[in-house]
């Protein structure tokens, strides 16, 4: 019995055999996300937020004394 099994490459994964025109600034970006875990991506988000969140108290005089 033969399968139809069609393959899928994420343009991460496949991003340096593309035709897309990557500035050559962003490459280690595109790596790094391609090679990040789950965890670290989550971590990482998590950081900003927080970062953020603390950022727009003290911007908008609501911290506690």
């Amino acid at each position: 019995m033969e399968t139809n099994a069609t393959s899928f490459a994420s343009p991460l994964a496949s991003v340096w055999d593309s035709n897309l025109p990557i500035p050559s600034q962003i490459e280690y970006v595109v790596d790094a996300i391609s090679n990040a875990s789950l965890w670290t991506i989550a971590s990482t988000i998590l950081v900003v937020l927080v970062a953020y969140d603390q950022s727009m108290s003290i911007v908008l005089g609501k911290h506690d004394n």
